[in-house]
């Protein structure tokens, strides 16, 4: 088998502990964005001094760290723009991923020496946008959510001297490569300014389902509801590791994986079953599909290939029917080790007894850790605990420093 080029795994970090997690789990690159500048500022709210802290931490992982400036910028945004940029010359982050004109202007006017990605905000979607962009001066492109893998293969045929971005997992927009208005009609909060409500998924009530259109007639919609309601605009998730052979063989640079408010157990099992993936394809051409059952362990709205596999069909069943329940595999997340004792922010119902996996980089490679006793916050010995309390877990073998900021899963 000829060798297949490996692509860059960026995963999602909404914070510091999960920035070291995602590296430790195998991302070669990870993204993160200040609160002022970036999408997804609601729930991730990192400061300045912890992109600097970011930076050191890419630096010792060996690995490296995108900013993203990917907003809508109004007027009265630019001033504070210019002066985060200085701060970012000063960093030196390995890239700024960004969407509007207006920050490439920024960069060239200060003369500041970073290489540019083009967010999927932009919604680049044909070799010509491509070319336009590489003169500009941008490094890669993240391109539109809505291409196929044969329009991909073409852009790369193209513009080869520009490096190509694509999501292989996580959530999608009911939008245009994210560029939604659903969250500031029905919230007042803008998506496009970092400050989404996810309207999209919430569960909605259907009062009438006859469309009917003034050229064709009346026509069947056909909505599927239950008593939770239904989830009329929230698409499913993308998952593209049964086809990332394909991927990888159409020499796209980087997979990006969606999800910086995900939570870090999501980030475990998805960056190191892609990391697994890739590894494997690369190594002996062959991708373990059993991997597929682990992702599914983590929370999603079912899975489909996005637009990648028109031939497929699966457009026509991107909507689900409601969010899948597995947040009983997510256990707790280690806050340090000592002796046969661990500190853990439980995130799942854990029994004396149990058998809880550590979740590692190498797929396979995981340890079975038996819950030998519990003792709450209020120090007192107990036979089960339940979600959000902290706690100590004494083990039946001794606990490793190394544990620290890892995940347990239920087995």
């Amino acid at each position: 088998m000829n060798a297949i080029k490996k692509p860059e795994l960026i995963a999602p970090a909404g914070s510091l502990e999960k920035l070291k997690l995602a590296y430790r789990m195998g991302a070669d690159a990870c993204y993160i964005g200040s609160s002022a500048f970036s999408m997804r500022t609601r729930q991730n709210k990192i400061a300045l001094k912890e992109i600097e802290e970011a930076k050191e931490i890419a630096q010792s992982f060996g690995k490296k760290l995108y900013v993203c400036i990917n907003i809508f910028p109004h007027n009265h945004l630019l001033k504070g723009l210019k002066k985060h940029l200085q701060f970012l010359n000063e960093i030196k982050p390995d890239a700024i991923v960004f969407a509007d004109p207006s920050i490439l202007e920024m960069v060239k006017d200060a003369g500041i020496n970073i290489p540019l990605h083009l967010s999927v905000q932009n919604s680049t979607a044909n070799h010509l946008s491509v070319k336009f962009w590489q003169r500009l001066g941008v490094k890669r492109i993240i391109l539109a959510r809505e291409l196929s893998l044969k329009e991909i293969i073409e852009i790369g045929q193209e513009v080869p001297e520009v490096e190509l971005e694509a999501f292989i997992h996580g959530s999608v927009c009911m939008a245009y490569s994210g560029r939604c208005f659903l969250s500031d009609i029905f919230s007042g909060r803008d998506a496009n300014q970092g400050m989404c409500a996810h309207n999209c998924r919430d569960v909605h009530q259907v009062v009438a389902a006859t469309v009917v259109n003034k050229t064709y007639g009346e026509q069947e919609m056909v909505i599927e509801e239950d008593e939770h309601g239904s989830h009329l605009i929230s698409s499913k998730d993308i998952c593209l590791l049964p086809h990332l052979d394909k991927l990888m063989k159409a020499g796209i640079d980087a997979f990006k994986i969606e999800g910086r408010n995900k939570s870090e157990y999501y980030l475990a099992v998805v960056t190191r079953v892609y990391r697994e993936a890739i590894d494997s394809f690369a190594r002996d051409g062959k991708i373990n599909l059993e991997l597929t059952k682990e992702i599914a362990k983590t929370n999603n709205r079912g899975f489909f290939s996005g637009f990648y596999f028109p031939d497929l069909g699966e457009q026509s069943e991107v909507l689900n029917d409601r969010d899948s329940d597995v947040r009983h595999y997510y256990a707790a997340n280690i806050v340090s080790a000592e002796g046969s004792c661990i500190s853990v922010k439980v995130k799942g119902k854990i029994k004396t007894g149990d058998s809880l996996r550590l979740l590692t980089a190498e797929y396979g490679g995981e340890q079975l850790l038996k819950v030998k006793g519990i003792v709450n916050q209020r120090k007192k010995n107990v036979t089960e605990i339940s979600s959000g309390i902290d706690a100590v877990l004494e083990l039946e073998k001794p606990a490793k420093k190394e544990w620290e900021g890892l995940v347990l899963q239920a087995t």
